[in-house]
């Protein structure tokens, strides 16, 4: 069986390695990623942030994996404590803030793979 290859101006390849050129697009069917705000969340607190994709999974059969992006150096900062809920269309995820002594702006980043 030959290598089959997709070429565009983002470079596909298959043959047991994939090669993204250019990045991965942020709205589709199987994969989505996206970055969000926090907000200001309050010092000793936590938030719900919601993520709303572009457009929605066909369901909610999929798997997020988010992280959060702060600036403060040290262990007293923003972190995900949980996902709360998943729709088709959005995940809920809570964020809590380490720092008990300021209120903390982060930026959450999540990716998903549908099942």
């Amino acid at each position: 069986m030959t290598a089959q290859h997709l070429r565009t101006d983002s470079r596909l390849e298959v043959d047991g390695k994939l090669q993204v050129d250019s990045g991965v697009d942020a709205n589709g069917g199987g994969f989505k990623h996206a970055r969000v705000s926090t907000g200001s969340i309050a010092a000793s607190g936590s938030a719900a942030v919601t993520v709303t994709w572009t457009s929605a999974f066909a369901d909610a059969n999929y798997t997020p994996v988010c992280s959060v992006q702060e600036a403060t150096a040290g262990t007293n900062s923003l972190r995900v404590h949980h996902i709360q809920s998943i729709a088709a269309g959005s995940i809920v995820v809570r964020i809590a803030n380490d720092n008990s002594g300021s209120a903390l702006t982060g930026t959450l980043l999540c990716q998903a793979v549908h099942d």
